[in-house]
């Protein structure tokens, strides 16, 4: 059965307690947040206060979603492998990892053009105050939101440890006027008890209403790894 995650502007409330039964209580989902105001190294990303829960239907326990196979999906595995994993590991420079991976800088920023239509996965600087965190900002076809959190989704549920689904939420954000629908995944480190992975994907909005970019939707895939 292919995994349908429902994230829609209209389903987004609370969510009922028997939605996530089968896993057990856990904290928040890792929020991205702004530059200015990034959390001190080494704090936990968190929903901010007055954020809605938004509906998700989880998969059974012993189901696995196809991986993409469509170009951007691709890309998207591809770069949290080879540039953010080993980002968030502090095992490479940004510079050599994303230049390795066909990634060519375009406005101080290290850019891959996926296709001709104007889809772009954008690596964003990585933060003084977050060195383990990887964010990258991606401009894709509009309405396509929920079939990169699918995607997101298979490549979580394969990792080793699992990338567990948590609660997703939806807020306004009043600093950049931006509407964030956040689905998030953490894991608990292997070797310590207060680390954690943990990845955060977040559909983007101008509260006014236009396009972010022209013709385009927006979102945020944010990769972090806490020793």
């Amino acid at each position: 059965m292919r995994l349908t995650l429902l994230i829609t502007a209209a389903s987004i409330a609370a969510l009922s307690s028997a939605a996530f039964a089968q896993e057990p209580a856990a904290p928040a989902a890792m929020a991205p947040t702004p530059e200015a105001t990034a959390p001190a190294a080494g704090a936990p990303l968190a929903a901010p206060e007055g954020t809605t829960p938004a509906a998700v239907a989880p998969p059974a326990a012993q189901e696995l979603a196809p991986l993409p196979t469509n170009p951007l999906g691709l890309t998207l595995i591809n770069t949290l492998e080879k540039i953010c994993r080993p980002i968030s590991n502090q095992t490479g420079k940004l510079d050599d990892l994303a230049k390795a991976e066909g990634f060519v800088k375009k406005r101080q920023l290290w850019t891959k053009e996926v296709d001709k239509a104007g889809t772009q996965v954008v690596v964003q600087p990585v933060s003084v105050a977050n060195p383990t965190t990887c964010t990258l900002t991606i401009n894709h076809a509009k309405g396509g939101f929920q079939d990169l959190v699918n995607g997101m989704h298979a490549w979580a549920s394969r990792q080793d440890p699992i990338l567990q689904l948590r609660a997703p939420y939806a807020y306004d954000d009043q600093i950049t006027k931006m509407k964030r629908t956040t689905v998030g995944w953490e894991a608990p480190s292997a070797t310590s008890t207060t680390g954690m992975t943990g990845m955060a994907f977040t559909g983007l909005a101008m509260l006014n209403g236009k396009d972010i970019v022209r013709g385009m939707d927006q979102s945020e895939l944010m990769y972090q790894v806490r020793k």
